[in-house]
C-alpha cells in the first residue's frame, strides 16, 4: 500500500550511514506506523478501521477491572501500545513493534542516531505493508483473554 509520509534522514552514530525515518501527518487521526524486521522496516495500520483494536482495548480494561487495577488513560494507552503487537500477524517472519520503541540502523542495527538531520525533511509516498490479524481472529474469546492476561502478567501490569 502506498502511504504519504514525512521522511527524515538521520546519521547513525555507530556506522555513520544515513537512515530514513517515516512519520505520518499529525492530522492522520487513528492511523499509525509500526515497526517490524527488528525495528528496521515500517508497516501501516488504520486503527479506526481495525476491528481488532477496540475489542482488544475492551478486553484489556475488563482484565484490569477483574484484578482491581486502575490506570490513567495515558498509562492504559502505553500498556496497550506495548502488548497490542501480540494480535498482529508477522510480516516477513518478523513480529510487530507497535510501541515503535526500537528504531534501528538498517546497516548495523545500532539504535543511536545524531540529533540533527543529515538532509532536509521531505514528504514522499512509500510502499509499505498493512498490519493484519488473521491468526488472532481464529482464536475464541477465552483464548484471547488468556493470552492478554499472560502478557499483562509478563509485563508486571497485573
Amino acid at each position: 500500500m502506498k502511504i504519504k509520509v514525512r521522511r527524515e534522514a538521520v546519521r547513525c552514530t555507530n556506522c555513520g550511514k544515513i537512515n530514513e525515518f517515516y512519520y505520518l501527518s499529525d492530522f492522520s487521526y487513528g492511523e499509525r506506523l509500526v515497526l517490524f524486521h527488528n525495528g528496521m522496516s515500517y508497516a501501516y495500520i488504520n486503527l479506526l478501521k481495525d476491528d481488532v483494536y477496540n475489542d482488544f482495548i475492551d478486553k484489556v480494561k475488563s482484565i484490569l477491572n477483574l484484578h482491581q487495577k486502575e490506570f490513567s488513560e495515558e498509562k492504559l494507552q502505553n500498556i496497550i501500545n506495548h502488548i497490542f503487537g501480540m494480535t498482529c500477524d508477522r510480516i516477513q517472519e518478523s513480529e510487530i513493534d507497535f510501541a515503535m520503541n526500537h528504531k534501528k540502523c538498517i546497516y548495523c542495527a545500532a539504535d543511536d542516531f545524531e540529533d540533527l538531520m543529515a538532509e532536509p525533511e521531505k514528504i514522499i509516498c512509500v510502499e509499505m505493508p498493512n498490519v493484519t490479524h488473521h491468526a488472532w481472529k481464529t482464536l475464541n474469546d477465552a483464548k484471547k483473554v488468556q493470552q492478554i492476561e499472560k502478557a499483562l502478567m509478563e509485563n508486571k501490569v497485573i
